[in-house]
């Protein structure tokens, strides 16, 4: 016998022998019932789930005078950062920047609320 034939007839084998089971658990859940023991109903299929859509990121127009202003200093803090020449001078004023950025978060998030 050569593999191909060997494969369907062990596949045939597995497809007899499952449905020999299958017919074996219904007649063990129907003596079951008959004792009035519940057993365990049959496996659902997992419903899929909604995809939800992202949340678009929220625009930047701002019409607070504070917030405006705030953006404004990130925007001059990043331009001396990038010219800065020591690295020192560097450092602080990038630090100043997310000090900003933070503030700036924060109130969005406070007027949001």
């Amino acid at each position: 016998m050569d593999v191909v034939k060997l494969e369907a007839k062990a596949r045939q084998e597995l497809i007899a022998r499952f449905h020999e089971l299958k017919r074996e658990l219904e007649t063990v859940r129907r003596e079951l019932r008959e004792f009035g023991v519940r057993t365990i109903p049959k496996a659902t299929p997992p419903v899929p789930r909604k995809k939800t859509k992202p949340v678009p990121p929220a625009t930047s127009q701002v019409s607070s005078p504070q917030l405006r202003r705030l953006e404004k200093q990130i925007e001059n803090a990043r331009a001396k950062a990038s010219a800065s020449k020591s690295a020192e001078e560097s450092k602080r004023l990038s630090d100043r920047v997310y000090e900003l950025e933070d503030d700036l978060r924060l109130m969005k998030e406070s007027r949001r609320a």
